[in-house]
């Protein structure tokens, strides 16, 4: 889990702790296209977060489950799925390191438009390898190169060599 890396890496009483629990997703980090401004991580409250209990600063926002409310407010529903999409895939295929529920009940939208993700029970890791399969898997799937796609996942080992990409495909 994020906490037991920092936790154990830093101690409880590290200077650095929130800004390395905060750097898993590095979206206020300025890139060479500029810093992402559409996601945030909520602040840890370091008082009431013990090794196995990650607690975290109150949100207040629209659940993304809450599709009445998005709509009450005016919200651009493909913008927003643009974002969620987006922050996904530059989480996993840029850092390797993603919120792995990110369910419509752990995402918000905050009043300034940016996504706020909850509930880091569950966080994934991919691998330089592992990225560039997703990538390819996904490329795949937009291009309509659905062989492609087929031959990723047997390059991968995702699928034994005994079954046929033709089939598979």
């Amino acid at each position: 889990m994020l906490l037991d890396v920092v936790y154990n890496h830093f101690g409880p009483d590290g200077n650095y702790l929130p800004h390395y629990a905060g750097a898993f997703f590095r979206d206020d980090i300025p890139t060479p296209w500029g810093a992402a401004i559409d996601f945030r991580v909520p602040a840890v409250d370091w008082d009431r977060t013990a090794h196995n209990v990650l607690t975290m600063e109150w949100v207040d926002g629209i659940a993304l489950s809450d599709h009445a409310r998005l709509r009450e407010a005016g919200v651009d529903l493909r913008d927003l799925a643009r974002k969620v999409i987006q922050s996904f895939l530059r989480h996993a295929l840029r850092d390797g390191f993603f919120h792995a529920d990110m369910h419509p009940g752990n995402l918000f939208l905050d009043t300034e438009g940016r996504l706020v993700a909850v509930d880091f029970g569950i966080m994934g890791r991919l691998g330089a390898r592992e990225r560039r399969f997703l990538a390819e898997i996904l490329l795949g799937f937009i291009t309509r190169n659905y062989r492609r796609v087929a031959e990723v996942h047997f390059e991968a080992g995702y699928v034994p060599a005994h079954h046929s990409v033709e089939n598979f495909a």
